[in-house]
């Protein structure tokens, strides 16, 4: 009888652990993951340097992403040289704002847009988004300005880039200031420095 006491002690330790097992193994894979690749994509692109000179021609450039896990873009960086920033009235003036954009990559339509205004004295703006995102599917992340770093020549032969479930695919840059429709996808140009939160 003591026998059968401890064969049922133990069976019924053993399923409470299996299922303490699977209740932690579920509980980790609902666990809201934040990432933010950018660091590691610029050191993959092998960008050394970048020019922040401030002003010049309008220009939308970015880069094409996709996200392995349905998720959500929670929010976007933009840095812009500190050189550029309005000293006055003239150049506030003169300079244009900055658009941000996040594009359908497939239909080339707007899914998102934040004008930011020149004018504000800061270099570096986070931007609320809350964008759904489905897998496997490509967004563009564009800047429209008349102010951005131009980096050094990047190694675009790491593309597409994988990490942490988001995939970067192309880098995107335009000659001229037509901000309607995604740029061209660029071989030997990376401008800008824009990055985004991915929640997944």
């Amino acid at each position: 009888m003591k026998t059968k006491s401890n064969i049922l002690a133990i069976l019924t330790f053993f399923v409470l652990f299996i299922f303490s097992c699977s209740s932690d193994s579920d509980r980790e894979e609902d666990v809201i993951q934040e990432v933010n690749v950018f660091n590691e994509f610029v050191n993959a692109l092998g960008v050394e340097s970048r020019d922040d000179s401030g002003f010049n021609l309008e220009r939308t450039f970015g880069y094409v992403f996709s996200a392995s896990k349905e998720g959500k873009l929670t929010k976007a960086y933009i840095r812009i040289p500190s050189n550029s920033l309005p000293q006055s009235s003239i150049l506030s003036a003169v300079v244009s704002d900055l658009e941000f954009t996040i594009w359908d990559f497939d239909n080339g339509s707007k899914m998102f847009i934040s004008n930011l205004d020149h004018t504000n004295s800061e270099d570096f703006r986070e931007i609320n988004v809350s964008l759904d995102i489905k897998e496997g599917k490509k967004y563009a992340i564009t800047l429209t300005s008349q102010v951005y770093f131009e980096n050094s020549q990047p190694v675009t032969s790491i593309l597409p880039f994988s990490s942490k479930g988001i995939t970067i695919h192309n880098l995107l840059a335009n000659d001229g200031n037509s901000f309607n429709t995604i740029p061209s996808i660029s071989e030997d140009e990376y401008l800008g420095d824009i990055s985004f939160d991915f929640e997944r």
